[in-house]
């Protein structure tokens, strides 16, 4: 369970995370954020787990694979929990092992040009990623509602053109992706990029400053993923995810309370 830092005014610590979960619009929910810690219910089911305070099995990343580089920064941890459901692992929060956490203490504020343009590309990058075709039209509607909203939301904070430029660097992050499936499905030989590369950020000085560029032009990723292979025995998990984003969508109806 991660606490803010920060009391609220009656002098306690509230939730910062206490896991995420995931709605039909395939967006990322940290529910319980802003409420004071529950004093019932030491384990909560989620979709998947913060990864500023997480533990994982390293027999599930043998199987699902390790961290996507190019996602870079936000939602990598719910790619994680994500292939994880797929493969049939599950995600609890802990409530009484508690962490302290300063919530975007590393881009600055938790509305910014950085923050919006890395998550929104990310967001449209991981609903490709993990959902099988017939999952992803059953959802493309409330996926394509989402945007919209967002993009409205974003463009009363000042941030619409940063929001459209992460669902442009979506895409490409697709883009890159299906052409990494076409050439190892052929055999044909695979270019390992650097990581501001594979993420979309080679350029991008201004968004993630000189010194970062630099640091990330001389590392190669170690792991860059493509789509999650659909595999027939894995269908009751998809099922089951989509009961979850149901669950995760009437969680955000309760304003995020647990």
């Amino acid at each position: 369970m991660m606490l803010s830092m920060q009391k609220d005014t009656q002098g306690r610590y509230v939730i910062d995370d206490a896991g995420d979960h995931l709605d039909l619009t395939g967006a990322a929910l940290a529910a319980g954020k802003g409420y004071p810690l529950p004093a019932i219910r030491k384990s909560i089911p989620v979709f998947s787990s913060c990864a500023g305070a997480a533990l994982y099995r390293v027999r599930c990343f043998e199987e699902i694979g390790l961290f996507d580089e190019r996602h870079f920064c936000y939602l990598e941890d719910v790619d994680i929990g994500w292939r994880a459901q797929i493969f049939g692992y599950r995600s609890r929060c802990r409530t009484d092992a508690v962490v302290y956490h300063k919530g975007s203490a590393s881009s600055g504020s938790r509305y910014n040009v950085f923050k919006q343009e890395l998550a929104a590309a990310n967001n449209y990058y991981i609903q490709y990623k993990n959902m099988p075709f017939l999952q992803y039209m059953l959802n493309c509607p409330a996926m394509a509602l989402g945007r919209a909203v967002k993009k409205r939301y974003f463009a009363q904070k000042g941030l619409e053109e940063a929001y459209n430029r992460g669902l442009s660097r979506g895409k490409l992050l697709v883009a890159a992706a299906k052409a990494q499936q076409m050439q190892e499905k052929y055999g044909l030989p695979v270019v390992k990029a650097d990581i501001a590369s594979e993420a979309m950020l080679a350029g991008r000085e201004e968004l993630i400053g000189k010194e970062a560029a630099d640091r990330l032009r001389g590392f190669n990723p170690l792991y860059r993923g493509t789509r999650v292979p659909f595999i027939p025995g894995n269908l009751p998990n998809y099922f089951r995810i989509q009961l979850m984003m149901v669950r995760g969508t009437l969680l955000r109806l309760k304003k995020g309370k647990i």
